[in-house]
């Protein structure tokens, strides 16, 4: 069992000072190893965070950053995940924040976030991302975006230490790309950790609605108005370059799965006894469903359940 806190890793520890080391008690989180359909796969259960979502790694670091310099205001858009990890946060350390969701979000995670608090910090918006950076301008909160902030990034690379010692001979990593910030952090994550030089392959999967970076790699599927995952929600997705030449580096690939294969994973491993909330735990494992049918070979694939 790991100990708790992306701090514990002196790789981070080392970036920030120790009075900013800011927890909420995430990260080391466990691995479940099941059989499908004659394929061993683990399970990163990054949904095991306190918020649900791997989001917490990245969000502590962002904020203890920011607070070394002295910020104590922040604003953040999110389909909610990032929302949720950055206010709970906030409400221990008394820090502000304001959210800016889309009108679209799923009800429980609104739920989640006006249970904590005050709906006149909470907007609804068309536009949460410029809406954001709008009240960020005026107001001089720190903007917690993540796909534009590097600092976003290295939280993330936490869940890379921990594999290389959970699972040394992982040949494959799948992860729910969105804005492609935590991919790029987890790939950090093994290059700063130096295992020999031996990395996994890359896998990205992104949905039938929102594939700005998948689709460089999988052709096959129908657009789609909608889908199940919203965390899967970044169509400019400014790090789409780097993903790409991750991609390409691990020899890895970038899939494209529909409302339909989301269904039946979760149905799927519900049978074997895993529950989560909503469908965006169920991308990764369906973008591996995919790439087993398309002809990829793995010994160790893992799936990151990025959260709910």
């Amino acid at each position: 069992m790991f100990k708790k806190g992306i701090w514990t890793y002196s790789q981070i520890s080392e970036l920030i000072e120790p009075k900013y080391h800011i927890s909420l008690g995430e990260g080391g989180t466990g691995i479940n190893e099941i059989s499908f359909e004659d394929q061993k796969v683990c399970l990163k259960r990054e949904d095991k965070n306190p918020n649900q979502s791997f989001k917490d790694r990245s969000l502590v670091f962002q904020i203890a950053f920011y607070l070394q310099q002295g910020k104590k205001r922040f604003v953040i858009s999110s389909s909610g995940n990032a929302a949720i990890s950055a206010l709970s946060c906030c409400q221990k350390y008394n820090l502000e924040l304001d959210i800016f969701v889309s009108n679209k979000i799923e009800d429980y995670k609104l739920k989640k976030i006006t249970d904590i608090i005050d709906i006149k910090f909470v907007h609804k918006s068309k536009r949460p991302k410029s809406d954001a950076m709008k009240f960020s301008r005026k107001t001089g909160a720190v903007n917690l975006r993540g796909s534009k902030d590097e600092k976003a990034v290295i939280g993330f690379q936490t869940i890379a230490f921990e594999l290389i010692k959970q699972m040394p001979n992982a040949d494959a990593v799948f992860i729910c790309c969105s804005s492609g910030t935590s991919t790029v952090g987890i790939w950090q994550g093994y290059q700063v950790y130096n295992f020999e030089g031996i990395y996994p392959q890359i896998h990205i999967v992104q949905t039938s609605k929102i594939h700005p970076i998948a689709k460089e790699f999988d052709t096959d599927f129908k657009i789609t108005k909608s889908s199940l995952a919203g965390a899967v929600c970044d169509r400019v997705a400014h790090r789409k370059l780097q993903v790409l030449e991750i991609i390409r580096e691990s020899n890895g690939s970038g899939w494209v799965v529909s409302d339909q294969e989301l269904i039946i994973v979760k149905k799927n491993l519900s049978a074997k006894g895993i529950e989560i909330e909503g469908y965006n735990a169920y991308v990764s494992f369906a973008g591996l469903q995919k790439a087993l049918k398309n002809g990829f070979q793995f010994d160790n694939p893992v799936c990151i359940i990025s959260g709910i």
